[in-house]
This record gives structure tokens, C-alpha cells and sequence, in this order.
């Protein structure tokens, strides 16, 4: 801090100098960048509609659109004409926010065959250059849920732990290439599991250099694939739990894998999973359930469920997550609680931001507005 000494200046110049002062923090004040100081996330599905005013695009930093899929080793498109005109306004809405095109998801096939050879991987990262050219996005997010592994027809190879490294490598050479021809940047992100089957399918130390940042799927620790309850996107662990997933679980992995803290982009579920007849012990939670689960989204359990309809909410401690519970039904979800306790996570630790999973689960903007009041700092 400078001090200056007294009789230096006159009155007048004295004053001149505090309004010129005064006049620069003004200046400070309205010049502020309003984006985030950390990046905000989300996905927005292809296959539902929705149109620009839909989107809070001034509380976004990223976009990717869900998801575009891979047919003879190239990508294929999935953006309807309409969706393409509101993409283009979004863009016009706020100058800074990045549009990515995600490519696969869970039922998508075709990266194994597309990451097999020097000549698969050319093609493939030659068609999404192309394709992010002409559409005039930002960048690209691969979504390869089942490297190595597979999953129900989707192929997995042992090779696919080296192959995918070797792709990403491809990719970012072609988006760079394009990236000079075009004047500017694309960006290359993935979206990856924190389970350690995913862990130990892929090369994170060799990943995480190639890449701007990862996409930390911290969501679906349980679900309808299992006859159990149990918290689907906590916090932390409990001891509860057999499979003591959670999102600091998955965050600790990355970061010993040597994925800098700042590539990591933690994820948030904006739905939650609810399974019936289950057994009346423990207000529901890690009991046997006989009944269907279903998804539901943010919207309809605020308006329908949440201390409504005979559900009450409930609060683990522990997990930093909510639950809400009926005497046969037990339901799983993130609320703002809850994500006052996940973004203060994201401060403390350093991490890149949060992601959404996804958008049109909360079109009301609770819990988006939410994440913005955190980070925004």
C-alpha cells in the first residue's frame, strides 16, 4: 500500500486526484466480468426440446450438447435445425459461454472400433474437427462410459485402456491443427466415472495432459439397475454404504491418479431416484426394495414430493445428502443444502468448477441459481 507524503499536493489537486480514484473503482465495478470465476457446467439433451429462452445462459460457463453418436468410425450429427437456431442465439446472449458437442453417452457404441487403429483414430478425430468447424462449436467432450469393461452391446477391449489415450492424442492434434487454421480455440474435455472399474480402464496420468479438463460423473452411486437403496450422488462416504462410493471418494482417485485438482470438473446430479416397496427400517435407506425405481426430476420433486404428499425430508450428516421417505418409498436427490456443502467442497479444494447432469431437470433455475451464488465469488 503507498502512502503519500503530506504537502505534496495542493487542495484542489488533492481532490482532483480522489475523484480520478473514485473514478477508477467505478469503472472496476462496472467493468467486472460476469462470468464465474469457476467453470458451471451442464449437459443439455438433443433428444428433448427446448429453445434459447429455456437457458440461463448468463449463469453458464460451458454447454455440451448430449450427445452426438458414432456410425462407420465418424461422428454423427443429432442437432435438429431448430436446436441449431437457438444454439446460435445463445451464443449471441452471452459472448463468453463455450458450446461443445458430447459424443456418446451411455448407449452409445463404436468407440472401441474407432480408437483400434492409427487409421480409426485419424478418421474419427478428423470427423469430429470437421464437424465442430461446421457447426461452429467449441470443442468436443467424449463420453466413452465402458472403455475396456463394456457393458450389456457395448463393446469393451482390453486394448481400449491404450486406444483411448492414443485417440484423445489424435484428437487434440486435429482440433489444434484446426484451431490455427480457424483463429481460435477448441476446446477437448471427457466425461469420466469415479468408479475404479473406470479408473483402472483408462490412462489418467497420460489423459489428463491432452485435455482442458474432465467432466467427474459424481452421480449414480446407486439406482434402478439395483434391488437396494441407497444415496446416489452424496458427498462423502458413509459407513453404511458397502460400496463407500462418493464424490470425494472419486475426487481423491483423480487427484492420486495425478489429475491436477484444477481439470476437475465435479459433478451434480439435478434428478434423483426413488424405489417403492422398500423395507420400513432406517427410514428406508440401504433396504431391500421389491417395488419399481424410478427417476425424478429436481422440478417435480420440489413441486410434488419434497415435505408434500406424505414424504418427509430427511438429512444424512454424514453424506452431506438429503433423502425423502414415506413409510414404502425411499427417494435420493441434490438440493441446495446439498450443494452448499458441494460447491464450498469445489473452494476448498481447488477444483475447476461443477457439472450438471442435466439441464431440463430444473428448468425453474433453483438449483442453478444456487450453484451461481457460490461460485460466482
Amino acid at each position: 500500500m503507498f502512502k503519500i507524503p503530506s504537502g505534496t499536493f495542493k487542495k484542489g489537486t488533492a481532490i482532483l486526484l480522489f475523484i480520478l480514484l473514485c473514478s477508477i473503482g467505478i469503472h472496476a465495478i462496472y467493468a467486472k466480468d460476469t462470468a464465474p470465476s469457476y467453470k458451471i457446467v451442464t449437459y443439455l439433451p438433443l433428444w428433448k426440446e427446448w429453445q434459447a429462452r429455456d437457458i440461463d445462459v448468463q449463469r453458464l460457463t460451458h454447454i455440451n450438447l448430449a450427445f452426438a453418436e458414432i456410425s462407420d468410425g465418424k461422428i454423427i450429427n443429432k442437432i435438429k435445425p431448430a436446436q441449431l437456431q437457438s444454439i446460435k442465439k445463445m451464443k449471441r446472449m452471452n459472448k463468453k459461454l463455450k458450446i461443445l458437442i458430447s459424443v456418446g453417452g451411455w448407449g452409445t457404441d463404436g468407440f472401441s472400433d474407432a480408437a483400434l487403429t492409427d487409421e480409426s483414430r485419424i478418421k474419427f478425430a478428423k470427423s469430429v474437427a470437421d464437424y465442430i468447424h461446421h457447426y461452429q462449436l467449441d470443442g468436443v467432450d467424449i463420453d466413452w462410459e465402458f472403455p475396456v469393461i463394456g457393458a450389456g452391446d457395448k463393446k469393451g477391449l482390453p486394448e481400449d485402456k491404450n486406444n483411448f489415450t492414443l485417440l484423445m492424442q489424435e484428437l487434440r492434434d486435429k482440433l489444434d491443427k484446426r484451431a490455427k487454421r480457424d483463429h481460435r480455440q477448441y476446446l477437448l474435455t471427457f466425461a469420466a466415472n469415479i468408479s475404479l472399474f473406470y479408473i483402472n480402464s483408462v490412462e489418467l496420468e497420460k489423459l489428463s495432459p491432452l485435455v482442458d479438463f474432465i467432466n467427474l460423473m459424481a452421480y449414480d452411486f446407486h439406482g434402478k439397475w439395483e434391488h437396494t437403496t441407497g444415496l446416489h450422488t452424496n458427498l462423502y462416504s458413509t459407513p453404511e454404504d458397502p460400496t463407500s462410493l462418493s464424490a470425494d471418494f472419486g475426487v481423491k482417485r483423480y487427484i492420486l491418479a495425478g489429475v491436477p485438482p484444477e481439470k476437475l470438473i465435479l459433478g451434480t446430479a439435478f434428478y434423483g431416484y426413488g424405489w417403492s416397496r422398500v423395507t420400513n427400517v432406517n427410514n428406508g435407506r440401504y433396504q431391500t426394495a421389491t417395488g419399481e425405481c424410478k427417476t425424478y426430476s429436481y422440478q417435480n420433486l420440489a413441486h410434488n414430493y419434497i415435505n408434500r404428499n406424505g414424504f418427509l425430508r430427511y438429512w444424512d450428516d454424514q453424506a452431506k445428502a438429503p433423502y425423502l421417505w414415506n413409510g414404502d418409498t425411499f427417494i435420493t436427490y441434490e438440493d441446495q443444502e446439498s450443494l452448499l456443502y458441494r460447491t464450498t467442497y469445489i473452494r476448498a479444494n481447488q477444483l475447476g468448477g461443477i457439472m450438471i447432469w442435466e439441464y431440463c431437470h430444473d428448468l425453474d433455475g433453483t438449483l442453478l441459481h444456487q450453484i451461481f451464488r457460490e461460485l460466482d465469488s
